[in-house]
């Protein structure tokens, strides 16, 4: 079973163990008309978007703000464009921001070949999207469920355009079981996950690279087992340890859509990260800040 929309989110534990989805009905694609331009960064503050061919097909990203780094959101497992909407609006004020559809959701082609494609697959079509649509600056990431396990390929892969990391409750390697053979995305569009599993198993160090974990704490779920209750921050307690520059923090209001539950949290985890970037500095180590925003450390 998969979440399919934002009120099914009780069913989290079928899904955590499984595939985590956001609404997969497809939104209307953010910004202007997709022809009007192949730059998907501007010096303006007016929304940009285009369609980028990255190897035969193209996918669809929309872009808002101004400035470095640029954001990228990265959606779960059958969201759009358009799945941080709340968060972007505030980011966007600060930096330049962008939100695209993987191949076959929303506004984006579907993949020629039809095959599973894996999440390590979907990092390096995210790289020729971003290289096609000239944002060639240091980025940094925000990935939900899914979509951060998209992020931690990306991030091993292509350390060299990764400024910053955002996790929001992130899928982990940790989580899949042997019946995990296929995530759907949308009717068709299939993700291997044991190849997936298998990419992420093999992923190394983020260096100090700034990284932030947000972890929910299954508020509105009460159908999650206990023991995965108790294990999920631990998933994230390893994930967070692959940079020496982290924090990891527990969402206390939330469920697994952390970014519509608690948005005022997930938007001061990626300006603190932001606010590293740009000076250089490292994170500092956590502490009651976050506590305003709905946040407490992890344990």
């Amino acid at each position: 079973m998969r979440i399919t929309h934002r009120s099914a989110a009780i069913t989290l534990a079928a899904a955590l163990l499984g595939a985590c989805s956001q609404d997969a009905d497809p939104a209307e694609p953010t910004g202007s008309s997709p022809a009007a331009t192949t730059s998907a960064t501007t010096d303006a503050a007016a929304p940009t978007s285009a369609y980028v061919d990255v190897g035969g097909y193209k996918l669809f990203i929309g872009c808002r703000g101004s400035g470095s780094p640029t954001v990228v959101f990265e959606a779960g497992l059958g969201g759009d464009n358009s799945s941080f909407s709340t968060v972007d609006t505030s980011v966007s004020d600060a930096t330049t921001t962008c939100g695209y559809d993987r191949a076959g959701i929303g506004a984006s082609d579907d993949r020629p070949s039809g095959a599973p494609a894996t999440a390590g697959e979907l990092a390096d079509e995210l790289d020729r999207l971003l290289s096609g649509a000239g944002i060639d600056g240091p980025i940094v990431l925000v990935g939900h469920s899914f979509g951060g396990m998209v992020e931690q390929l990306y991030a091993d892969r292509h350390p060299e355009r990764v400024a910053g990391l955002v996790f929001v409750d992130t899928s982990m390697a940790g989580q899949l079981t042997p019946a995990d053979k296929t995530w759907e995305e949308a009717p068709g569009v299939l993700v291997d996950m044991r190849r997936t599993k298998r990419e992420l198993e093999d992923v190394g160090s983020y260096g100090a690279t700034p990284t932030i974990v947000l972890t929910q704490s299954f508020v509105g779920e009460p159908d999650v087992p206990a023991s995965f209750q108790r294990r999920w921050p631990l998933l994230h307690d390893e994930l967070a340890a692959r940079s020496s520059n982290s924090v990891h923090v527990i969402a206390v209001r939330s469920g697994h859509f952390i970014q519509e539950d608690e948005p005022d949290l997930v938007v001061a985890a990626i300006e603190e990260v932001l606010a590293a970037v740009r000076d250089g500095q490292p994170l500092a180590p956590c502490d009651g800040r976050f506590a305003a925003v709905g946040g407490k450390c992890a344990a």
